[in-house]
């Protein structure tokens, strides 16, 4: 509905199929906007619906729609690239970060009693764990996209 427009206002034209006493008569359409230039003029169907499809195939494409394509995909590529380069260096600033906390954790521990030795090694230990899911993670996406790529 709202297809076909008044060349005049702009209006929607409404569909009419039309019968009288002795048969139907051939579908139109109309412009019931009042005010307007065109309005109560009937288009018959067969006409307005031809003169679109010749206009329809008049029309060419401005851009090759394979370039187009092409062009849409490099830029999808590109963009994957890119927070794949994202993701490696969130993935090494979060190894980087651990590694440090490690190290803290061991200087701190020197010449402490063995309580606050115990729960310096706790602390590392639960700190090599996240190390190692973030490694994992790491070589994980690594292979995901190794495999993407048909490697």
């Amino acid at each position: 509905m709202g297809f076909m427009t008044c060349a005049d206002c702009g209006h929607p034209l409404s569909y009419c199929k039309s019968r009288g006493r002795y048969g139907r008569y051939e579908p139109y359409y109309l412009c019931h906007t009042k005010g307007c230039v065109s309005y109560g003029k009937s288009i018959r169907q067969a006409q307005l619906e031809g003169d679109f499809a010749a206009l329809i195939t008049q029309m060419r494409a401005s851009v090759d729609p394979l370039a187009l394509v092409f062009g849409m995909l490099k830029d999808a590529r590109e963009m994957r690239r890119a927070q794949a380069t994202d993701s490696g260096t969130y993935l090494r600033r979060g190894i980087s970060y651990l590694e440090r906390k490690i190290e803290e954790c061991l200087d701190s521990a020197d010449g402490g009693s063995t309580t606050v030795i115990k729960a310096f090694g706790r602390r590392i230990e639960k700190l090599e764990a996240d190390m190692l899911k973030v490694r994992e993670s790491s070589n994980l996406s690594i292979s995901h996209r190794a495999t993407q790529r048909g490697f």
